[in-house]
C-alpha cells in the first residue's frame, strides 16, 4: 500500500468515525527494548513471522505503560507479548496483548506486577491459531502480583511454578482448552478472581501454604479446584 493511498484511508476512516483494523497497520521491528519507565504512544504489531517477544523488558524498577494499545506478535502468534527476565521490581500495565503464544512470559523477576491489563485470543479463529496459548508462563520469580487483569487463552491463562509470594487478585481467568489456573508454589493468595474453562479441569494448586479466598470456580466440564 502506497503512502499516499494509507494516508487517504486514514483519513477516510477519521472523516466516517472509523479506525484501521490491525491487519491495515503498519508492522514494526521488535523487540521494543525497555531500559527506563516507557508508555506506549499506539498499536505494537511485530513483523510477520517474528517468534521473540514484542516489548522485551531488560532494566529493574521500571514501568511499562501499554496505554491501553495493542500488542500483536507477528500476526501468528508464534511470539511472547511481555518478557521479563533477570530483572526486579517491574510494572507492566493497562497492556492489551493479542496473537501471542505467551501474553507475559517472566524468569527471575521478583516483585513483578501485572496489573489493568487485558490477554485474549481473539474469535473467531480455529484451535492453536492466531490464539494466545497461554496467558502468563513463568517461574523462579518471587512477589509476583497479578491484579484487575483479563486473561482469555487456549491452554492455560496462567501457568507458573517455583515460586513464593504470589498474590492473584480481581482478576478473570478463562482456559478455552486446558486448565483454568496451573500452578505449583508456596505462600500465595488468590483472592477475588474467576477461574472457569471449557475443558476438563478448572484450577490445579500445587504447594503449602496457600490463601484461597471468594473466587469464583466455574463453570467446568469436569473437575473444579
Amino acid at each position: 500500500m502506497t503512502s499516499i493511498r494509507k494516508t487517504f484511508l486514514t483519513m477516510l476512516a477519521v472523516c466516517l468515525g472509523l479506525g484501521l483494523g490491525a491487519a491495515d497497520a503498519e508492522a514494526q521491528p521488535c523487540p521494543m527494548v525497555v531500559l527506563a519507565d516507557t508508555t506506549l504512544a499506539g498499536d505494537l504489531i511485530c513483523q510477520p513471522g517474528y517468534s521473540g517477544p514484542a516489548v522485551d523488558i531488560q532494566a529493574s524498577g521500571v514501568t511499562f505503560d501499554g496505554g491501553g494499545f495493542k500488542i500483536i506478535v507477528g500476526n501468528d502468534g508464534s511470539g511472547y507479548g511481555v518478557q521479563t527476565f533477570n530483572v526486579d521490581d517491574v510494572v507492566v500495565q493497562n497492556v492489551h496483548i493479542e496473537f501471542a503464544r505467551i501474553g507475559v512470559f517472566f524468569s527471575n523477576a521478583n516483585n513483578l506486577t501485572v496489573k489493568d491489563s487485558l490477554i485474549t485470543s481473539v474469535p473467531p479463529t480455529p484451535a492453536y491459531v492466531t490464539r494466545v496459548t497461554r496467558g502468563f508462563q513463568g517461574g523462579g520469580s518471587n512477589g509476583v502480583t497479578i491484579s484487575n487483569t483479563t486473561v482469555n487463552a487456549q491452554e492455560s491463562p496462567l501457568s507458573v511454578s517455583t515460586m513464593s509470594g504470589a498474590v492473584f487478585e480481581d482478576s478473570v481467568f478463562h482456559s478455552i482448552g486446558w486448565y483454568s489456573i496451573l500452578i505449583n508454589f508456596n505462600d500465595a493468595t488468590l483472592a477475588r478472581n474467576t477461574f472457569s474453562s471449557d475443558a476438563v479441569y478448572g484450577v490445579q494448586v500445587t504447594g503449602s501454604r496457600n490463601t484461597i479466598n471468594a473466587n469464583t470456580f466455574g463453570p467446568y466440564s469436569d473437575i473444579g479446584l
